[in-house]
């Protein structure tokens, strides 16, 4: 080990009015200017970038490194930070002079000085969460300052001192002599929007829920699961790991729970073994079940739903997938699960195929490996091609799976899995995809009852630690909206045979709809986020087809929506600009 001589480094860390997500996508860091490293591939994992913010409960870091790996396995990378800017307290190591807090995150535990004393602390100690789970050379990490080691006046100082080290080959370290200062915010916390309720104009709301074996049948916690279904009021059900219970078993379970779904309907109950079971007030068309890839593994069940209202089914697809570090056959078993997408779509699946069906995919998929595996389910790009399939476009439309991507209630953060007596700190395991031509995603969270406020839990009915007694995994919960016209509704809207020809588009393309009657029509187009574009036509045109040729052209890449709106009502079409 090389011992260096310390000394502090001033760095501005910039664009301090960010708002920071730990979801493991990064955008929300733009605006922060980072300290650059200098590159180096035989040193370490290579630092290159790290990122530094704050508000009043958190800080944030994120670091960008010169190779893949998955942050809580294999690797010898460690946090120090000096959290009271004294070098006199902390760490007396020569190395780490003034660290108050030592992380090693491969490891998953750590060291902090307190008050001349030396602590051993794990991430709920000091309330730390990572981003993502599975392999990255890019990673996000929070831990919360006002509730660090129960102890609410830690940070003394208004400046922290970070630096990062690794010690596997060549040490590396950034920066490479002192440490990236940053001064602590008292900005309020700013959280990702939810809705509670189901939300207006959405047709399903779906709840993808791991009981923890059997969980939801044991006496003194039954009745935090009774509580949190109650007050989620789903549609649909999707859980896991109910082994040693029957589809009769969970039909009594569910007349105590709610008797019936929110609309009134009879609850239809299927198990898949050895552990998915489904809840719906949809009726069950058929059912098929995606074997485990090794002998004795769970397997995945894919459910299909009559949705006469929409004149469609909807494919549902349940998973519990290998657990930790079996990389290979999660893999194969989300091969598998995407090559019978593949086939249901071109029509070589036992059921019949219906054109833009609504597909969802949830359930515990455990993803903690490489990141190949969220790229199978996004992408379609199968790994084993030989056994499984060719690749292909998931969606109706030729573009990409959606990923609901559900943000905790009240939090910064995405985690669906939390044991706070476990060395392995929250991640998201779970997870909810969807074809987004013909689902419109109007709500989604990951229901975290810690944080909930007292009004909220009295309103539903809950208790705080509900959450953390029922099961180690959260329940992530999801609204719809089908956007697959019935002919009722066509008829009500006064529109047939909306569509948008090449889809995804190119620079020039084309636009047809029928109109039933004579009436006044705007045309507009929005971006992903909803945010207006352009209206495209508004006027009264006469009952019959309508061709418009429109143009893509300045359009950047990316997902955006032809909303038509008539006196009626709206109907909207996603489209694909490649």
């Amino acid at each position: 080990m090389r011992y260096l001589v310390l000394f502090f480094l001033l760095i501005p860390i910039l664009g301090q009015s960010q708002n920071i997500l730990i979801d493991g996508k990064f955008d929300d860091w733009e605006a922060i200017v980072p300290f650059e490293d200098a590159i180096d591939p035989d040193n370490g994992s290579d630092f290159r970038k790290v990122w530094i913010h704050s508000d009043q409960q958190f800080i944030y870091l994120s670091f960008e490194l010169g190779q893949k790996m998955i942050l809580q396995e294999d690797n010898e990378l460690a946090l120090y930070l000096d959290i009271d800017d004294n070098v006199s307290t902390g760490s007396n190591n020569a190395m780490f002079l003034g660290s108050d807090l030592i992380f090693e995150f491969g490891n998953k535990e750590g060291l902090l000085y307190v008050d001349g004393v030396t602590n051993f602390i794990n991430h709920a100690d000091f309330g730390y969460v990572s981003a993502p789970t599975v392999s990255s050379n890019r990673f996000e990490i929070a831990f919360r300052r006002d509730d660090f080691f129960y102890n609410n006046n830690i940070f003394s100082s208004p400046e922290i001192k970070v630096f990062l080290r690794d010690d596997s080959g060549r040490v590396d370290r950034v920066p490479d002599i002192g440490n990236i200062r940053h001064t602590l915010t008292d900005r309020s916390l700013i959280v990702s929007n939810y809705s509670f309720k189901k939300v207006a104009g959405s047709d399903i709301r779906v709840i993808s829920f791991n009981v923890q074996r059997d969980a939801i049948f044991e006496a003194g916690r039954s009745d935090a699961f009774k509580r949190i279904i109650q007050a989620l009021q789903p549609d649909i059900i999707a859980f896991q790991e109910i082994y040693d219970n029957t589809e009769r078993d969970v039909r009594n379970l569910m007349q105590d729970i709610m008797p019936t779904a929110p609309t009134g309907e009879t609850w239809t109950i299927s198990k898949v073994l050895p552990d998915i079971i489904m809840v719906s007030k949809f009726e069950l068309k058929g059912r098929l079940t995606l074997e485990g890839s090794t002998s004795g593994s769970a397997g995945n069940g894919v459910f299909v739903y009559d949705l006469p209202e929409f004149d469609t089914d909807l494919v549902f697809i349940n998973c519990h997938l290998p657990c930790c570090q079996n990389n290979d056959t999660r893999q194969d078993e989300i091969d598998a699960i995407m090559g019978f997408v593949r086939d249901y779509k071109e029509g070589k699946t036992q059921f019949e195929t219906k054109e833009d069906a609504p597909i969802i995919i949830v359930g515990d998929m455990n993803m903690v490996g490489f990141d190949e595996q969220l790229t199978t389910f996004i992408r379609g790009d199968i790994q084993d091609e030989g056994r499984f399939g060719n690749d292909f476009a998931p969606d109706w439309d030729g573009s990409d799976f959606e990923d609901a991507l559900p943000y905790n209630t009240n939090y910064p953060t995405t985690f669906t899995w939390y044991n706070p007596n476990s060395r392995f700190n929250p991640g998201r395991l779970d997870l909810i995809f969807y074809s987004g031509s013909v689902l419109d995603l109007k709500n989604s969270f990951s229901l975290f009852t810690p944080t909930l406020e007292q009004d909220t839990l009295s309103t539903y009915g809950m208790i705080s630690d509900d959450v953390l007694v029922a099961s180690d995994h959260l329940p992530l919960v999801a609204d719809f909206k089908i956007n697959t016209l019935s002919s009722t509704e066509s008829i009500s809207l006064g529109v047939n045979d909306f569509q948008v020809s090449p889809n995804p588009i190119s620079d020039d393309f084309s636009l047809k709809f029928e109109l039933t009657k004579q009436q006044l029509v705007e045309l507009s187009l929005f971006n992903h986020t909803g945010q207006l574009i352009e209206v495209l036509k508004n006027e009264r045109l006469s009952s019959g087809y309508h061709n418009f040729s429109l143009t893509g052209k300045g359009l950047p890449a990316g997902l955006y929506f032809l909303n038509l709106k008539t006196e009626e009502g709206s109907v909207a079409l996603k489209i694909v600009k490649e």
